[in-house]
């Protein structure tokens, strides 16, 4: 497969970005939504900006010169590329859900046991969020010398932990992600193209302990169309469980509540009418009582709340 070298990703982290998750937040979104100075003056502004220098060495960009057809099939090519051109330095591949991580992990063991007796073997492991945490653990065990250990993960491993020795970074160029229906009313998990901000994390995870080589699945063209940031959870998700607490908190007016990321108007609306179909909030929109301040008790959806509360009685 043949790749493109782009620039490097820089030593020290000088953009106004926090980092939460899998996802990034602007940082001056944040800061005017919770800056009550209207003055003008930016001395008196009640919120501000703090910046913490990252410790990352360089990063070499990779693109792919073609798109790629089959981003599991290639993720493993490229794995085999790298173990076998490659200096020392463990290998972290990025892919969407189990399925396609157990699918790579098993294909990549078949490799392993091609290698002959005196060369350079390869520790192949899962990472994802429904492993076993006695399973998880094995990703933070330090290998032999002559050892590579390969690490094939969903976007866990994009920042909620860092593995040690991680020096390459296979990024299929995808995520899975949560999104709701307000039309059915459903929730379902959706494979999509990553955005730049997740693209850059990831690939940031291959500069953490020396200077490291990232191989993007995808042209840089491709990469220059991706979105900035990922779609923020609040304007994807069911929002029913939101406007039950809020009311619960006293929240009258919902509509004209002010989010910092202001979720669809139709999310909004299937939220009031199912609440009011489940009876926690009357024809005004108000928290019933007992039944609808019962449900806001409980630190789950709705619908298992009234559940609970019905099965009881």
């Amino acid at each position: 497969m043949s790749w493109r070298r782009s620039s490097m990703i820089q030593k020290k982290r000088t953009d106004l970005r926090i980092i939460i998750a899998s996802a990034t937040l602007d940082a001056e979104e944040m800061r005017d939504f919770f800056n009550n100075n209207e003055t003008g003056d930016k001395s008196k502004d009640t919120a501000s900006i703090m910046t913490i220098e990252g410790r990352n060495y360089p990063v070499d960009i990779h693109y792919s010169l073609d798109p790629v057809p089959d981003y599991l099939k290639c993720t493993v090519e490229t794995v085999m590329k790298v173990h076998n051109s490659e200096k020392e330095g463990d290998i972290l591949a990025f892919l969407t859900g189990q399925d396609e991580v157990e699918a790579v992990v098993r294909m990549l063991i078949d490799e392993a046991k091609k290698i002959p007796r005196d060369g350079h073997k390869m520790k192949v492991l899962p990472m994802y969020g429904t492993l076993p945490s006695s399973e998880q653990m094995k990703v933070f065990e330090r290998t032999s010398r002559n050892i590579r250990k390969i690490v094939i993960a969903t976007n866990i491993a994009e920042a909620s932990i860092t593995i040690n020795g991680i020096v390459y970074i296979i990024d299929c160029g995808f995520v899975k992600i949560k999104a709701y229906n307000p039309t059915t009313g459903i929730e379902s998990l959706v494979i999509i193209p990553v955005s730049q901000a997740s693209a850059n994390q990831r690939a940031g995870r291959a500069g953490r302990v020396r200077a490291g080589k990232a191989y993007r699945l995808y042209t840089e063209e491709s990469f220059q169309k991706l979105p900035l940031a990922t779609v923020p959870e609040m304007q994807r998700s069911d929002l029913a469980p939101v406007v039950l607490q809020l009311k619960a908190l006293g929240i009258i007016n919902i509509i004209k509540f002010h989010f910092l990321s202001p979720p669809p108007a139709q999310n909004m609306v299937r939220g009031l009418e199912l609440l009011y179909a489940l009876d926690a909030i009357d024809e005004d929109c108000n928290l019933t009582s007992p039944l609808g301040l019962q449900m806001a008790e409980f630190p789950l959806t709705p619908m298992f709340s009234k559940m609970l509360l019905e099965s009881g009685s």
